[in-house]
Parts: structure tokens; C-alpha cells; sequence
């Protein structure tokens, strides 16, 4: 009877070790992920600068070589504008995930190229990495059809360059945001 009380106290206090140790590889676990997540987001936006960066760039060399070309569907898809990973300016793709349009401004000489079905924290990030980068950056929640950003004005305000966070973050509080990014002087 003894053994078996003294057998019944290891198996007991081993078990206390077990949940320990699982409770300690838990913690890690979900410590991993939360990083591996972070990871993962940060690249996404680094991979969708290099695709936007890589598009502006095409249409500023097309426009030197022919300045006077059109942007329509079959242009952007012929002068391979977009990076291949993106598709075709049909059925556009960014690296967030979502659609995104390729379209001529409607009252300048502006190249607009609009991220669409952004959450919250991935509008304000973009809007963040490409604010005063020479490009021109307008957020805006919940946009009303594949072809605008909402009612924001884009065309004629320069000054949204530099956000404040309060700013931006007031503009990305949709569920399925867009962010506009312009190029000037071109077309």
C-alpha cells in the first residue's frame, strides 16, 4: 500500500512537470506566431513598395521614350507597366491582397494608381511608407465603386503629402479602405 501511495506521488508531480512544460511551450508558441505575423505583414508591405515603386518608374520611362501616350487596359498590359506578380490592369492584384486600378487623373496630367479592401492598420501603414516620398498618398474609407476613393477630392490637393497620424487614421476607419497613391506630370 505504501509503493503505491509513493508511485501514485511521482506520477502526480510528474504530471505538475508536463502541464509546466507545456504551459512554457505554449506561451512560446503563440510568441512565435505573433512574430512570424509581424514578419510576414512586414514584408507584404515591403514587397507592395517595390510593386508600386517598379510601376511608377515603367511609366516614367515610357512617358520619356513617347510622351504622349494613352493609358488604357491594353496599353498597361502590352508595356508590361505593371509587375508581372500584379496581372493584368483588369484583374490587378497588390501584395496586400486586394484589387487595385491603374487609371489616368480626370483633371491633370496624373497617373493614379488606387490599393483597394485594405483593413485599418494595413490603409495607415501604406499611407505611412509612402508619405513625402515624392509620390502623393490620399486615404479613404469605404470607397464606393472600384473606380473612386470615396468623395476625397484627389486631383487638385497636394497638400496631403504630409499626414498627421490623427489624420490618417481618421481617414482609414473603414472596413475595406483604399489608398490612392498619384505620380504628377505624366500623360
Amino acid at each position: 500500500m505504501f509503493a503505491l501511495r509513493k508511485y501514485s506521488q511521482q506520477i502526480g508531480r510528474s504530471m505538475v512537470e508536463m502541464l509546466g512544460v507545456l504551459a512554457i511551450i505554449g506561451v512560446l508558441s503563440v510568441g512565435g506566431i505573433a512574430g512570424y505575423s509581424q514578419a510576414m505583414k512586414k514584408h507584404n508591405l515591403n514587397k507592395l513598395r517595390e510593386q508600386v515603386i517598379l510601376t511608377f518608374n515603367n511609366l516614367i520611362v515610357i512617358h520619356n521614350n513617347n510622351p504622349n501616350f494613352e493609358l488604357t487596359n491594353a496599353v498597361i498590359n502590352a508595356l508590361d507597366v505593371l509587375p508581372k506578380e500584379m496581372g493584368k490592369a483588369a484583374n490587378c492584384r497588390h501584395a496586400l491582397g486586394g484589387k487595385c486600378t491603374l487609371i489616368r487623373g480626370q483633371t491633370s496630367k496624373r497617373v493614379l494608381l488606387t490599393l483597394y479592401d485594405l483593413s485599418t492598420a494595413d490603409c495607415t501603414d501604406v499611407v505611412n511608407a509612402f508619405s513625402g516620398q515624392g509620390t502623393g498618398v490620399t486615404p479613404c474609407a469605404n470607397p464606393s465603386n472600384a473606380n473612386t476613393c470615396g468623395n476625397t477630392d484627389f486631383y487638385g490637393d497636394n497638400n496631403r503629402r504630409q499626414m498627421t497620424l490623427d489624420k490618417i487614421a481618421k481617414m482609414c476607419k473603414g472596413k475595406k479602405n483604399a489608398v490612392l497613391l498619384y505620380l504628377d506630370n505624366l500623360l
